[in-house]
């Protein structure tokens, strides 16, 4: 609901896409990051999934240890879908 053309659209994608893999964990551990950056990296929702992914992988892990992580990254879908909703209007051109 930002970019006015897909040049933009493509630039805020790389804008969002490239730091949430470097602070998601997902190619550096997340213990091994200054305080400052974890906490940056939790605010991150692909930070959650990997943690599911994770642990359904390698540990095989019930639900029960999945739902803390599935929760939080069911309400910030739940928020950035309102957010883009409330955002977006149509417009004829």
């Amino acid at each position: 609901t930002i970019a006015h053309n897909h040049v933009e659209a493509l630039q805020c994608a790389f804008l969002i896409l490239v730091p949430s893999f470097l602070l998601s964990g997902f190619m550096f551990p997340q213990d091994t990051m200054p305080p400052i950056i974890y906490w940056f990296g939790q605010l991150i929702p692909v930070t959650y999934f990997i943690h599911i992914l994770r642990a359904i992988i390698l540990r095989a892990a019930p639900f029960d240890v999945l739902w803390p992580s599935g929760l939080v990254l069911f309400a910030m879908g739940v928020i950035i879908i309102t957010l883009a909703t409330l955002r977006f209007h149509k417009t004829l051109a």
